[in-house]
């Protein structure tokens, strides 16, 4: 069966379709392998208001749901663009919508639930019945390399980006991540910031994840997205909150109900 694009209008009402126009390739390096690899087909879904291309693989529940499924896009990324203080840009992302994390992994390399690729505007998800992909969480790094570019302190600033990530994401099956964070403190597996700064890929997810969304959060309620944004754009030396910011944080950590994550949940539903 070919490949065709699907135009969408989106409204509070309804879904405007036309089909049979040839689906446009992209035109981003990983997008076009993307698009070109062997054994998948794509449903094109063009939201050019919106600055959307979605590529929603063919027989799955994404395929079966398009409507819904553009929805809470669209409201994952005015929740992204409104935390970030960013615009809506109508230059096309390109988003690829998965059926599986076996999908990913044929796709990929690796079964991911979503991942967003850096140095250009393309983005890759897990959608399925019963399993919450991560939008927010990958919509925030899409739209923070694109709009704020690569961080010069290189892998000194994964800690930021991930917190971004985690911090637009929101809570991981209802628990905050400041909760999680507290947790970790309590059980004396929270890591120093230099040890996220230095091992943030090293440690396990459920450790480095909710701390740095919980300190990114931190500072955002100290210093706003300017502050975020400054630390972004600064070299390793001006990354890192100083001690009594470090100090505060976990003081008010101290504070906050303690929880954990069930993470073979995390893994079966998504957060």
């Amino acid at each position: 069966m070919p490949r065709v694009c699907v135009q969408l209008l989106v409204s509070v009402a309804a879904l405007a379709c036309t089909r049979g126009t040839p689906a446009p390739r992209p035109t981003s390096p990983v997008a076009a392998r993307a698009f070109d690899t062997p054994g998948f087909r794509w449903r094109v879904v063009d939201l050019p208001t919106h600055g959307f291309r979605l590529y929603i693989q063919r027989g799955t529940d994404a395929d079966a749901n398009a409507r819904p499924l553009t929805d809470s896009l669209l409201q994952a990324q005015a929740h992204a663009l409104a935390l970030l203080e960013e615009p809506v840009d109508t230059a096309p992302a390109e988003l690829f919508i998965l059926g599986s994390r076996a999908d990913m992994q044929r796709l990929a390399g690796r079964p991911l639930a979503g991942f967003a690729q850096e140095r250009e505007a393309t983005a890759f998800f897990v959608w399925t019945s019963g399993y919450r992909a991560p939008l927010r969480h990958e919509l925030a790094h899409l739209y923070t390399f694109q709009r704020w570019g690569q961080p010069p302190a290189g892998t000194a600033a994964t800690w930021l980006v991930e917190g971004i990530g985690a911090w637009a994401g929101g809570p991981c099956l209802g628990k905050s991540a400041d909760a999680l964070a507290a947790g970790l403190l309590a059980s004396g597996r929270l890591p120093s910031v230099g040890e996220l700064s230095a091992r943030f890929r090293q440690l396990d997810e459920d450790v480095a994840m909710p701390s740095a969304g919980s300190l990114v959060g931190f500072i955002y309620a100290r210093e706003g997205v300017a502050g975020l944004r400054a630390r972004w754009r600064s070299g390793a030396g001006e990354l890192l909150p100083d001690s009594g910011l470090i100090v505060a944080w976990q003081t008010h950590l101290a504070g906050v109900q303690p929880e954990t994550l069930d993470i073979a949940r995390v893994m079966q539903e998504g957060c």
